[in-house]
This record gives C-alpha cells, sequence and structure tokens, in this order.
C-alpha cells in the first residue's frame, strides 16, 4: 500500500502508532482549536489531537475528493461523510472538511483541511 493508503487504514482502526510512523518528524500538521480556530502544529500536538479524534468518533465511511480551492486538483480524504476528524457544532449537513496531504518520499510532512470539494457538497465557506 502507499503512504495515503496506510493512513487511512491505520486511522479507520484508530492505530495513532501506525499513524505516527508515517508521519515526516519535522512536518506541519493543521489541527482544530477548541475555539474552531485552526493552527498548524508539530507531530505530538497533532498526533495527541487526532488520537482523540479517533476515541470520541469511530471511522465508518471513508470517501475520496479532489480539492477545489486552494490545491485545485490535489486528493483529499473524507472520513465519515467529512465530518470527521474536524466537529462542528452546526447539526445540519451544511459543514463537511477533509484532509488534504503532502507528502515527501514516503512520509506526510503536511496534513490540511480543505473545504472545497469536486463531488462532494458543502454549503459551508471557508476561506482557504
Amino acid at each position: 500500500m502507499d503512504t495515503l493508503s496506510n493512513f487511512v487504514y491505520a486511522t479507520k482502526n484508530a492505530s495513532i502508532t501506525d499513524i505516527k510512523d508515517l508521519l515526516d518528524d519535522d512536518g506541519v500538521f493543521e489541527i482544530e482549536q477548541i475555539s474552531s480556530v485552526l493552527v498548524n502544529t508539530n507531530k505530538e500536538n497533532f498526533l495527541n489531537w487526532y488520537h482523540t479524534k479517533l476515541v470520541k468518533a469511530k471511522i465508518e465511511e471513508i470517501n475520496y475528493d479532489h480539492c477545489t480551492g486552494c490545491s485545485l486538483g490535489e486528493r483529499v480524504v473524507l472520513f465519515n461523510n467529512a465530518k470527521s476528524p474536524r466537529e462542528t457544532e452546526e447539526p445540519s449537513e451544511k459543514f463537511k472538511s477533509g484532509l488534504k496531504f503532502v507528502f515527501d518520499g514516503n512520509l506526510i510532512s503536511k496534513i490540511s483541511f480543505c473545504f472545497y470539494f469536486l463531488r462532494t457538497e458543502n454549503k459551508f465557506v471557508h476561506e482557504c
């Protein structure tokens, strides 16, 4: 399997140890703070945040789409109908986010959120 497939598989199985092995030690990873503010962080903080998200919500659905915003054409992974790992207080279908990736060899050097999809409707408006 390729690195992205391994990340998706490890996410589905909530294997934070396997995810850790896929991330570049010097990478930059976007997380959501309590106030819904997105910030870039290091590997350790990302893993702590992501582990908390995986414990709270089991990944039951995985889809792939493409970014139509900042990273035009790049592949985006959507977990649980694009409702995870980012949370919202909005109960409707208006809010969706996916994860996009940058690779350095066989390691993930950057993970960030994506809100603009080619095939998946997302009524939430967010600046890139």
